[in-house]
């Protein structure tokens, strides 16, 4: 999985990063914990969600953005050989953007 860095952001702005993978195959469930600085960015959403899934996202904690995806039927696996699985929205509010966010 990759997200990559943003180049450039002002005060004010929604960036959007990409988060890529490849070799998906047949995964029937994601977790992701994406760590960012509040001071810095506040989440400002998820959008363009690979065709099949439908994250859970919980942003209550400032800095932290926990989402999940389970395919609770058997029957709805994604295989993904090289591609985007979601867009993540930040708002700039800081001056000190570094374009980095952490996942695990």
């Amino acid at each position: 999985m990759t997200i990559p860095a943003v180049q450039a952001a002002a005060i004010g702005d929604t960036v959007v990063m990409h988060v890529s993978v490849k070799n998906f195959s047949s995964v029937t469930g994601i977790g992701l914990n994406i760590n960012y600085d509040p001071a810095v960015a506040t989440f400002a959403g998820i959008a363009n969600t690979y065709a099949g899934v439908s994250f859970g996202v919980n942003s209550a904690t400032s800095g932290v953005v926990k989402m999940a995806w389970v395919d609770l039927t058997g029957s709805a696996s994604v295989s993904i050989s090289s591609g985007v699985l979601v867009d993540l929205k930040f708002k700039i509010q800081g001056w000190q953007w570094s374009g980095r966010i952490h996942y695990i």
